[in-house]
């Protein structure tokens, strides 16, 4: 069971790491000022898949 949940932390911060980051410091995602409408979706889904 420990092992089990090490596993799967492992894993969270592997796709946090390899996809969140990447948004966040090559696309800048947190310094985006889209707020309204279906912009915000439209645009993160450009560039996830754009990362993918």
């Amino acid at each position: 069971m420990a092992r089990d949940m090490q596993t799967w932390i492992r894993q969270h911060w592997h796709i946090e790491n390899r996809t969140h980051h990447v948004g966040d410091v090559t696309f800048r995602e947190d310094h985006h000022q889209a707020r309204t409408g279906t912009g915000p979706a439209v645009i993160a889904t450009l560039r996830n898949t754009a990362i993918g």
